[in-house]
């Protein structure tokens, strides 16, 4: 693969997380974390929505808008938050 292939699929999941950000599914995920997190989240759950989390089978970015996806992935963020206090 090439670094502008790489380039290209990093600036599109960024774009999609761009996107993301702007929609009420964000900011519930966001809001949950606030609830649930030490540290300030919005870097974290950024970098999370991104990356393949466990459980999950992949990238959370990948299933926001799947029915019922959202309340699932605050579901799994309180999870979280709970195995690392």
């Amino acid at each position: 693969m090439s670094i502008e292939a790489i380039i290209a699929a990093d600036r599109a999941l960024l774009e999609r997380l761009e996107h993301f950000a702007r929609t009420p599914a964000y900011a519930h995920l966001l809001a949950t974390a606030i609830n649930h997190m030490d540290v300030d989240p919005e870097p974290w759950l950024a970098h999370w929505l991104m990356r393949p989390a466990f459980g999950l089978g992949g990238r959370p970015i990948d299933i926001v808008n799947e029915p019922g996806d959202v309340d699932m992935l605050a579901d799994h963020l309180v999870r979280i938050a709970h195995d690392c206090a």
